[in-house]
């Protein structure tokens, strides 16, 4: 075979596999209360604690609020981390699983390490602001 008829015949090939493929509906309308729960409320209501607690040491102890950040930082990877053993495991047990379940399953553990990211950089932001004047 040519190198021509094999560009053909995988062209032909993409051409018909598109085809047959269905449209997706829309994604509704989310909010953040919706990625609140879905990332697991008792992960993400320990970031929101973290969260608070930067604020506050941002008042009452500035030397703290870095590390704080880092805290939420490490507790969200942590969280996802636990978030990818239960897909695997959950993998493990049923056997297969269809592509869009697997990244349904990502994004759902993703979403802590979102939040926790977040919540440093607002640390982050805080520190800055902070630090005295040159």
């Amino acid at each position: 075979m040519k190198a021509e008829e094999i560009i053909t015949e995988a062209a032909d090939t993409i051409v018909s596999c598109t085809a047959d493929a269905t449209m997706l509906p829309p994604k509704p309308d989310v909010s953040i209360i919706d990625y609140f729960v879905t990332g697991n409320p008792i992960y993400m209501s320990i970031i929101t604690l973290l969260l608070m607690a930067i604020l506050l040491a941002a008042w009452k102890a500035p030397a703290w609020v870095k590390e704080t950040g880092l805290i939420a930082l490490a507790a969200s990877i942590l969280m996802s981390v636990i978030g990818f053993f239960q897909i695997f495991d959950t993998i493990e047990l049923f056997g297969e699983c269809s592509f869009r379940v697997l990244c349904g399953g990502f994004q759902v553990a993703m979403l802590p390490m979102i939040y926790g990211i977040c919540v440093y950089i607002i640390s982050l932001i805080i520190r800055i602001i902070q630090k005295p004047k040159l």
